[in-house]
């Protein structure tokens, strides 16, 4: 199964702090979407997956996604699965409002950024 998560296409969605996607979200949606320069809706590809067991869980992580230039505000992002009807891996909400202006835009994914029981 590790192997099998580790080959699938993931995509990471930028959300506003409007957007009204959380833990019952079930596939991907543009509604609450960031919109500007330098992101495209459905968001970025994510790459280089790794899969791995922790205690009986199930954890995924990816390279942190940049966009070189942007103009853009997102306070919250969907991990989903284009492949598979766009369904939804995890959905996050920052504490904060990131924003960048005519500049960088990564979203840094933790090593344990999702451990599923």
């Amino acid at each position: 199964m590790l192997e099998l998560m580790s080959k699938e296409q993931y995509k990471i969605a930028l959300y506003e702090g409007t957007a009204d996607v959380g833990p019952g979200t079930l596939t991907y949606t543009s509604v609450g979407e960031v919109v500007g320069k330098g992101y495209k809706p459905g968001g970025l590809a994510l790459k280089n997956a790794r899969a791995w067991e922790d205690r009986g869980s199930a954890c995924l992580t990816w390279d942190s996604p940049m966009i070189p230039v942007s103009t853009i505000s997102a306070n919250g992002f969907m991990i989903y699965i284009p492949n598979r009807a766009n369904r939804a891996v995890f959905v996050g909400a920052w504490n904060a409002t990131f924003t960048s202006t005519e500049g960088p835009f990564t979203v840094n994914i933790s090593a344990d950024q999702i451990c599923i029981d």
